[in-house]
């Protein structure tokens, strides 16, 4: 049984290890909507159990990642823990128009352009009780997002003369946004002797690179093709400090706040240009330094252990970010984006059933930080298989946003009784999949 118990914990370990390398090394992550193209999408997983009870854990144990959300949560731990997911992303973005009849009178809204893109991002968590009243936790995992990808092709409406070929391409031209912020972090949780209270502190380094590609490649010498590659740097630190008061067995709080992220870095810019009926290509490069410093972000929550059968907990929390006080050194202080703050509601819901499988959902609710007239709604939901010293997890997440957004390139035209709105209606829809492990040792 000892050597049992000691292959078991060299496997757990050695894969864990194995999960931790992959999550640290660059790749293509989640999408996101269009509304998060300027600064990333804050809705990145963060693994798979916690995904399937919609973020939530200001006041829940979540193993390494607690140090990231609430580093005092980390007093829950009693030995060690390691925390392991990998989530596939497929999103859809439609952009529809409004279509009128002859007589000036609205008929329907019609799809201009269709988007699907699939995508996959990882998380790695640990966890260990250093002595009696404290514990230390370990992360990595996503802070923002800026993977985002259009293209299209511009079809020229209008009947070709006879021997000419109908619906010509004039041009193709796409927008892709890529990478990520990662963030590494170090958490540090500290209680009384009755654990009734743990206080908290973390250390966060943040690192990634922020990607553009522009492209706009004309086919009937109507215009100057172009393509523009931009990369961004992007490294930083802050800190998160957070509470736990357990007020009753059954009844707890958690509270935590995440400083204002500073992250800075070189830019490089490539703009490459083919001009109209001219074969040579011209090529001009820049490079300068340039910073974002990311809002406050204030977590308060509770988590119900209520009498009932089969297990529940009931935990909900709300995520307070102060976008209106982000700063761009890319722009001049009178001139920077208009943001809104941000509310983020979560709610998480989990029954463990006599077999100790634990089903769980979870509904959360979203602003967004660039338009105050939107915002989305995620529904979540999980199953744990449990399996020697630790669990599998498996998660589905489906989300939904409808917005009115500008056109990312014109649509121009040679008949000019073709015409466009200023706006198009942007449906986007997110559904993931997440599968994580678990390992208690």
């Amino acid at each position: 049984m000892k050597r049992q118990n000691k292959n078991h914990l060299v496997t757990g370990v050695a894969g864990f290890l194995l999960v931790g390398l992959l999550a640290a090394l660059p790749g293509v992550s989640a999408a996101g909507s269009v509304l998060d193209t300027p600064y990333g999408s804050p809705a990145g997983t963060l693994g798979a159990e916690i995904d399937a009870m919609a973020g939530t854990g200001t006041a829940f144990y979540r193993g390494g990642i607690s140090a990231r959300l609430n580093p005092a949560m980390l007093s829950e731990e009693k030995a060690h823990r390691l925390d392991g997911s990998l989530s596939f992303y497929q999103d859809h973005e439609d952009r529809f128009q409004p279509l009128w009849d002859s007589f000036s009178s609205y008929v329907t809204d019609t799809a201009i352009a269709s988007q699907r893109n699939h995508y996959f991002d990882t998380g790695f968590g640990a966890a260990l009780r250093a002595s009696k009243g404290l514990a230390v936790g370990l992360s990595l995992s996503t802070l923002y997002d800026f993977t985002y990808d259009f293209e299209e092709e511009l079809r020229d409406p209008v009947n070709q003369p006879v021997g000419e070929p109908d619906d010509l391409i004039l041009e193709e031209r796409s927008l892709r946004l890529g990478g990520r912020l990662r963030v590494l972090t170090l958490g540090l949780a500290m209680s009384t002797p009755d654990e009734r209270l743990s206080v908290g502190v973390a250390g966060n380094y943040a690192f990634g690179t922020r990607k553009s590609e522009a492209s706009r490649r004309f086919f009937q010498d109507q215009g100057d093709s172009f393509n523009d590659n931009r990369e961004h740097w992007l490294e930083g630190r802050n800190a998160v400090l957070g509470v736990r008061i357990k007020a009753t067995p059954r009844f707890e709080i958690g509270a935590s706040w995440e400083t204002p992220l500073k992250v800075s870095g070189d830019i490089t810019q490539i703009r490459d240009t083919q001009y109209a009926g001219v074969d040579t290509l011209e090529s001009v490069g820049m490079s300068k330094d340039a910073s974002i410093e990311y809002p406050n972000r204030y977590r308060v929550g509770f988590t119900l252990y209520p009498r009932s059968e089969p297990r529940t907990v009931f935990t909900a929390e709300m995520v307070f970010s102060k976008w209106t006080q982000l700063v761009d050194s890319e722009f001049e202080d009178d001139d920077q984006p208009r943001l809104e703050d941000v509310v983020d509601v979560r709610i998480g819901v989990q029954h463990t059933f006599y077999n100790d499988v634990p089903l769980s959902f979870g509904f959360r609710r979203m602003d967004s930080y660039s338009d105050h007239e939107s915002g989305a709604s995620f529904f979540t939901t999980g199953i744990g298989i449990p399996w020697a010293k630790g669990m599998f997890h498996v998660s589905a997440e489906l989300s939904k946003v409808t917005s009115h957004q500008g056109h990312w390139f014109p649509y121009e035209y040679s008949d000019t009784s073709i015409q466009t709105a200023e706006t198009s209606r942007v449906e986007d829809t997110r559904f993931r999949l997440g599968a994580g492990f678990t390992y208690l040792f």
